[in-house]
């Protein structure tokens, strides 16, 4: 463990490196842990949001570095100490509103549908056996179109007439048209897999950087970087709650409950279990 001195010389080494060179590997390889332990310690983040600051920290470095030297500061610990207490405290901010966006939390709708809280129902949509994928489609146009339009938009699976018309008459109140949803919709899609792309990519060059310091380290930081990649990989991502009770000019809580609910619905009928995947071929 480094004194403070010591981080604070190790720190200084690195900015002078990069100015030299315009390699901020150095510089990433020495603060990721100082900001991850700044902003765990002294500030309490869970290792979630520890992970995002250094992830931002990667992300502004060229930023970080600009800004002090045109700033003319002359304490570069200290700027930087500043740097990532403004992105705690953006985290909090962060997280603060999402919990007020997200009054009522899935832990409410999960308990009351245990049932629904237990299934992957990702897992059996994104299913590469045809049989399975095939008997799940079957049942979701059983389900009431609106139910099933709600389980459609929240795992981006492709609509049929019924649920489009239902769609439709739902986005009138927007002024929008279904092909305009559709369009937007991709759009969101593709640019949220580009950033997950250059983040993804972001974080295995800070990795590659680390490989030569201490194992414990290694190994915290990549079960980080592991976390954080198994959250935000999921492909389809999914529409958030929010967004579909703004497209279908609902509430939330009337929007998760019908999710939860047909989803415990879903799973109790079971239908293309116990046909057997085979025999459903």
């Amino acid at each position: 463990m480094y004194s403070n001195l010591e981080w604070d010389q190790k720190l200084i080494s690195s900015l002078e490196f990069y100015y030299r060179n315009g390699d901020p590997d150095l510089f990433l390889k020495e603060a990721w842990g100082w900001a991850w332990a700044l902003s765990r310690r002294k500030f309490r983040l869970d290792d979630d949001s520890c992970a995002d600051i250094v992830l931002k920290l990667v992300h502004d470095v060229e930023h970080i570095m600009k800004v002090y030297q045109e700033g003319n500061y002359t304490n570069f610990p200290a700027f930087l100490t500043t740097y990532v207490k403004h992105l705690v405290l953006n985290q909090k901010k962060k997280n603060v509103i999402r919990a007020k966006m997200e009054i009522v939390t899935d832990d409410f709708y999960t308990d009351r549908f245990p049932k629904a809280s237990t299934y992957d129902f990702t897992q059996d949509i994104l299913e590469q056996a045809k049989e399975i994928s095939l008997l799940v489609r079957e049942t979701l146009d059983q389900l009431d179109p609106l139910a099933s339009l709600v389980i459609k938009m929240k795992h981006r699976i492709r609509l049929n007439l019924k649920e489009c018309r239902i769609f439709k008459q739902r986005l009138s109140w927007l002024g929008l048209g279904i092909r305009q949803y559709f369009d937007s919709d991709r759009e969101e899609e593709i640019r949220s897999r580009i950033r997950k792309r250059n983040a993804e990519d972001q974080l295995k060059r800070l990795f590659q950087s680390l490989y030569h310091t201490e194992s414990q380290n290694r190994t915290r930081w990549n079960g980080a970087r592991k976390h954080w990649s198994d959250r935000h990989s999921g492909v389809p991502e999914e529409k958030s709650f929010r967004k579909i009770a703004y497209y279908l000019g609902m509430s939330q809580h009337s929007v998760r409950t019908l999710y939860y609910s047909t989803v415990t619905d879903f799973k109790k009928k079971e239908r293309w279990r116990s046909m057997g995947w085979r025999a459903a071929a």
